[in-house]
């Protein structure tokens, strides 16, 4: 895989992946709104986050033609020296960011199996793991304040920490509080999910980690050994360049 992709393909699982949460929160928030499902149905938690998600998925989905047209118009204006490297720079990250989310627009336009499986799956196994760590410190709320929960705190993944350890958990615990969650049964649950979560990928990722490394230094062709873990992605239409 050309490293001049990898950019565009990280986004393009960041986009795919989050594209089920944001459906999922805008589902549920409206089914708690309009009293489908059991909890707190008040407009500020259930109302208000399905709203503001479906407004950021729409900017999301709209970005693709925003940034390229701030590419373009940063082309008009030639520059020379530093200047000029620092717009050629900012319009490749632009067009690199376009294109990713242009790569999970195509993915879930084509309703790919194994896409929407794997973003729906990847989010419902997470949630299940927080759930059983609820089961297991106290009681487990009702679905959709575990779900709503949930993903509004998953935001706390935004702050730039090593793993997210602290910012993820202070959100997840502060949300649970604000959805009417004792603070004492919420940190539990959050703290035994996130060691959970983190240490067990840990044990078992380092002895694969060095197994793989010690492979790769007595082998002939590295490269040719890693080749297969290549993603095919969706080709996008070529675009003029001028």
């Amino acid at each position: 895989m050309h490293s001049g992709r990898t950019p565009i393909l990280v986004l393009c699982f960041f986009v795919v992946t989050s594209a089920a949460n944001f459906f999922v929160l805008i589902l549920v928030g409206l089914a708690v709104f309009a009293d489908v499902l059991a909890g707190k149905d008040d407009a500020n938690r259930s109302l208000v986050p399905a709203v503001i998600t479906a407004l950021g998925a729409l900017i999301v989905g709209l970005s693709p033609r925003l940034l390229r047209a701030l590419g373009k118009r940063g082309q008009r204006i030639k520059r020379e020296g530093k200047e000029g490297r620092i717009r050629k720079a900012l319009r490749s990250s632009l067009e690199a960011v376009a294109d990713g989310v242009d790569q999970a627009k195509e993915l879930l336009r084509h309703h790919s199996f194994g896409v929407v499986v794997g973003s729906l799956g990847y989010m419902a196994f997470d949630i299940a793991a927080l759930g059983a760590a609820f089961a297991a410190t106290s009681h487990v709320p009702t679905f959709a304040t575990l779900v709503l929960a949930y993903l509004i705190g998953q935001l706390g993944n935004l702050i730039p920490l090593p793993g997210g350890i602290g910012g993820t958990e202070g959100a997840l615990i502060g949300v649970f509080a604000l959805y009417g969650v004792s603070l004492t049964e919420a940190s539990a649950a959050v703290l035994a999910y996130r060691l959970f979560q983190l240490f067990v990928p840990a044990l078992l990722g380092v002895p694969a980690f060095l197994l793989l490394r010690r492979t790769l230094m007595h082998a002939d062709h590295p490269a040719a050994m890693c080749a297969p873990l290549g993603v095919d992605v969706v080709k996008l239409p070529a675009r003029s360049t001028s």
